[in-house]
């Protein structure tokens, strides 16, 4: 996995040298954050070297974030100059997706230029090139169908290049190409894939940094999670029938809360079941909604 080129194989270094950034910026992408990053990478990068590669993830973060309009978590202090991946899921996920696939394309490229310089151009375009118009064919399908087309020209292509290329042709080396052929689209179409984890790490930053400053209720009922329930915020491990009687109620409050992680409570069973509070909260202060111990109301 390490080491240098071989004659006659592409470098990668400075490919990756773009790629790495980027992806670190999109998954981290806020001004603030990118900041703190890049100035750790610049003051600890003398004395720990591998540090300094936090730099141009930092920068990119710091671009991204006024792409996303994050300034440390807020999304209140600058317009965003893109989008914002908490209110455009799908469009985050998408140009993760696209740029995945913008990758492999480069690489397959990359391949192409090292048959070129191997003296293997006959080869590639004989029919590895069937493999890269079927997989950008394949990307378009989801937009427009003809894209299908090009995936069966691209087929057509990589068969009856592989069977022309075979010094034995008969159907055993047609059903090996096409075997081949069905591995190599699987793994391009795995990999594209893949990169749907960059948009969803994009996704779970936005969402656990915005908690912390979207919270404006007192820190000691602060619990394990936060839920929203019929506009009512569920903070920690509420009893169903409590948020029934809430939503049947409908109190002029901010929501409902246990704080700490009592055992007995919805998901904390095993051991002795302990008495706690659930508590009504919001501007005109709190009060004792109801007691129970484990998930019995007492």
């Amino acid at each position: 996995m390490l080491g240098m080129p071989a004659t006659g194989e592409s470098d990668p270094s400075l490919i990756l040298a773009v790629i790495v950034p980027i992806i670190f910026g999109f998954m981290f992408g806020d001004v603030g954050q990118g900041l703190v990053i890049t100035l750790t990478g610049l003051l600890l990068g003398r004395r720990f070297p591998n540090l300094k590669m936090l730099v141009p993830g930092g920068i990119v973060a710091i671009a991204f974030g006024f792409l996303f309009g994050s300034v440390f978590s807020r999304e209140d202090i600058i317009l965003a100059l893109w989008l914002r991946p908490l209110a455009n899921p799908i469009a985050t996920l998408v140009a993760a997706l696209a740029f995945g696939a913008t990758v492999l394309i480069v690489g397959m490229l990359l391949q192409a230029a090292q048959a070129h310089w191997r003296g293997e151009r006959r080869r590639w375009w004989g029919h590895r090139v069937g493999l890269l118009v079927s997989y950008v064919g394949l990307l378009f399908t989801p937009l427009e169908p003809v894209g299908l087309v090009f995936v069966a020209i691209g087929a057509a292509w990589f068969l009856l290049g592989s069977v022309a290329l075979a010094e034995k042709r008969d159907i055993g080396r047609i059903a090996g190409a096409a075997g081949e052929f069905i591995e190599e689209t699987m793994r391009l179409s795995v990999n594209t894939l893949s990169f749907a984890r960059v948009g969803a790490f994009a996704l779970g930053h936005a969402g656990l940094s915005s908690t912390p400053s979207t919270r404006t209720w007192p820190p000691d009922l602060v619990s394990c999670h936060t839920a929203e329930v019929g506009g009512y915020v569920v903070e920690g491990h509420v009893p169903a029938g409590a948020i029934q009687r809430l939503l049947a109620q409908k109190p002029q409050a901010t929501g409902l809360a246990v704080p700490g992680m009592p055992i007995g409570a919805p998901g904390m069973e095993g051991g002795a079941p302990e008495t706690y509070e659930v508590v009504l909260f919001g501007p005109q202060g709190r009060r004792t909604f109801a007691r129970y111990k484990g998930s019995r109301e007492v």
